[in-house]
């Protein structure tokens, strides 16, 4: 099952009866942001669980939990793939370019006469269609990757340590997969997806950031070679074919005799855990009336009380606040980045 950290409305004792029926696997996105606030709760009621965040394994096993790691990202051939056009682009990024300071670092290049073209929300050239993905990076000779998480939420704004952590992002993959070089802030572990100074190069301040790009842009020999073997790596490893080594590396933490295999009886939950479940239910409660589905309403009403009257109240408040923002913008939402 795939969760994201915004997953609130399943209780956990849920997954506990389903647990005696069948193994529960959960696979969890955005570890770095929701570890500690969402993934490490639900996680307790899983056989095993696999992060993209690697940090994240041990401290899945430090509470009992087999966990597997795994970048989270597959690359369909069908989508992304290389193509033999001029590299016409000296340097773009394809991403949300409102999220933390990315929006001073592209300014800061463009200050210092680096003509960067930017594709997504906030961005100049706005959405960008799937169906061009490869073209542009393929055309491109220095692809950015920012990784610096998004401004703390409704969903983690309780952990504000957050905003020190780094987590690595899809366009180094992506690069990869058109046979193209990627430029990427670097995030811890990002040595386990792949060779830094050979597959990938990092950058760590605006300073290197500016200095990786003119250095990059006039060694054309030692860029298109990194290219080259980033798209082997992402070849053998982060393609959609790779899927079933996946599978493999659950089945070897699932098996009877893994020393990773430990039975949770129960589920503990915290008071911030228990306060954005009746948001989130509340939220889906308003939704379902306003869609006339008063039977799924009715049956999601007796779960508001469950963590005891103080929740229903804090909760149900910041689901009443939350409801009121979705509504009014409803049908200014923009098409997601690829």
């Amino acid at each position: 099952i795939l969760f994201f950290g915004d997953i609130y409305q399943f209780p956990l004792e849920l997954f506990l009866r389903l647990r005696r029926r069948a193994r529960i696997i959960l696979w969890f996105y955005d570890d770095e942001q929701y570890f500690h606030t969402h993934s490490k709760y639900y996680a307790q009621t899983a056989d095993a669980v696999a992060t993209n965040d690697f940090s994240a394994v041990h401290a899945y096993q430090k509470i009992g939990v087999p966990a597997i790691y795994n970048s989270g990202v597959w690359i369909p051939r069908e989508v992304l793939y290389p193509i033999d056009v001029p590299r016409d682009i000296d340097v773009s990024f394809l991403g949300d370019c409102r999220k933390n300071d990315r929006a001073s670092l592209l300014s800061f290049l463009r200050a210092n006469n680096i003509a960067v073209q930017t594709y997504g929300p906030g961005s100049a050239g706005g959405w960008f269609p799937e169906s061009d993905l490869s073209k542009l990076y393929a055309r491109t000779k220095v692809n950015l990757s920012f990784t610096k998480l998004d401004k703390l939420s409704w969903l983690n704004n309780d952990d504000p340590i957050i905003n020190r952590s780094l987590g690595n992002k899809a366009p180094p993959f992506q690069a990869g997969a058109a046979r193209s070089f990627c430029l990427t802030e670097y995030a811890p572990f990002l040595e386990k997806c792949f060779e830094i100074g050979r597959e990938i190069a990092c950058f760590h301040d605006r300073e290197s950031l500016l200095d990786g790009i003119r250095y990059f842009l006039s060694h054309d020999e030692e860029r298109e070679e990194m290219a080259r073997r980033a798209y082997e790596k992402v070849s053998a490893c982060y393609t959609d074919d790779s899927f079933p080594r996946v599978l493999d590396d659950l089945h070897r933490v699932l098996h009877p005799a893994s020393p990773y295999l430990v039975q949770t009886p129960t589920a503990y939950i915290s008071p911030r855990f228990a306060v954005r479940q009746v948001n989130v239910l509340f939220v889906h409660i308003i939704f379902a009336l306003n869609r006339r589905q008063f039977s799924v309403a009715a049956s999601l009403l007796p779960r508001l009380f469950s963590h005891g009257f103080w929740m229903f109240l804090t909760g149900s408040f910041g689901g009443l606040i939350r409801s009121i923002r979705l509504g009014l913008n409803r049908g200014r939402v923009e098409r997601p980045v690829i």
